[in-house]
């Protein structure tokens, strides 16, 4: 919900945003800021809720929408009672139609309206406007050369990809994340690095950058030497998994790993070939192997873990993919079971092994 959603903070009052939620995150960050002196450190977490599903128009600032197509306020006298009921929620009933949009070159285009991507479009561009207020304010404030700011995601979107809308797959539309250093002192501006980098690498590279010892049980590599430019060890990709749907359904269970050049993953059974299920579940008793070569093939359209001829990278792959899996203690089994150690509230009441 990104128009009028209320949060809480120290006490159980709820408190109403005003107006949109990532331009009131916006603002009470840029508070933050101004409260901080500029000789003391300080640490500050934005997480912003776009782009992502619903994609409504209600969701999005009209001045957003207006880029992507045609927005037309409708009026409350039009609506029957149940629309009225339906648009209290938001701020005025409006009726978006998108225009036409180039989308990637593997999207089927029965699968994907041009309204999805027109609102993820529209999303992704608000969310990088009130980005850009929260880097001006530390400029305003005088604190930019001295600030280490990380511009990340949790996962991507599908998006008519391959016939899929959502996540938790392995395509590199889903895994593919930004991670974005900006630090004047220190990191050149321009510097670019092609280090496969995982979600786990973040707080190891983070303390890296800070120059802060990070604990020997924390997992993932420091990769701070790549922001700034210097030689140093680089994992051979980064590991990208599933391990249950959502309400821990079965069907998106793999592992595996996205290199500089190949993905590779196994899966326990043929996984869901769509974010939402079919009409029948294409399980098979037999696990199921992807193998893609991102530079030949950069929309991933050839599957290539039946190749003879890449046998061999197939193997190297697996054989990685095994050593993190014993390393990590992690079993690679069903979602049913890993659902066995949680209650009916998500509470986790045995542990996972």
């Amino acid at each position: 919900r990104y128009n009028r959603n209320y949060y809480y903070e120290d006490s159980p009052e709820r408190i109403e945003a005003q107006g949109y939620q990532t331009d009131d995150e916006a603002a009470r960050a840029i508070k933050f800021i101004e409260r901080q002196r500029r000789d003391k450190p300080f640490c500050l977490f934005v997480s912003w809720g776009p782009p992502h599903p619903s994609f409504n128009a209600w969701q999005v600032p009209p001045e957003y929408l207006k880029r992507y197509g045609e927005v037309r306020e409708i009026p409350r006298s039009r609506l029957n009672e149940n629309q009225r009921k339906a648009w209290a929620l938001w701020q005025k009933p409006v009726r978006f139609t998108p225009r036409k949009l180039d989308l990637r070159k593997n999207v089927r285009k029965e699968r994907i309206s041009d309204r999805h991507a027109a609102l993820y479009f529209a999303m992704t561009e608000w969310v990088n406007d009130c980005f850009s207020r929260l880097m001006t304010a530390l400029d305003r404030n005088g604190m930019a050369d001295n600030t280490i700011v990380v511009f990340s995601s949790d996962h991507g979107e599908m998006l008519g990809s391959h016939g899929m809308t959502g996540k938790m797959i392995y395509y590199d539309e889903s895994v593919r994340i930004p991670f974005l250093v900006r630090w004047p002192d220190r990191v050149r501006r321009g510097t670019v690095s092609d280090v496969c980098i995982g979600s786990v690498d973040f707080l190891p590279t983070l303390l890296g950058l800070m120059g802060v010892e990070c604990p020997k049980d924390v997992d993932g590599m420091d990769l701070s030497h790549c922001a700034l430019g210097r030689p140093g060890p680089e994992p051979m990709g980064a590991i990208i998994s599933s391990y249950t749907g959502q309400r821990f359904s079965r069907g998106w269970e793999y592992r595996g790993i996205r290199t500089r050049r190949y993905t590779y993953t196994r899966s326990l059974m043929e996984l869901w070939k769509s974010f939402l299920p079919r009409k029948s579940r294409p399980y098979g008793n037999e696990p199921e192997y992807f193998l893609c070569d991102n530079v030949n093939d950069p929309y991933q359209t050839r599957d290539l873990s039946t190749d003879p001829r890449y046998r061999e990278v197939r193997e190297k792959l697996e054989a990685e993919v095994e050593k993190y899996l014993r390393e990590t203690e992690d079993w690679f089994l069903t979602a049913t079971h890993y659902k066995r150690s949680f209650d009916e509230k998500g509470k986790l009441i045995r542990r996972i092994r």
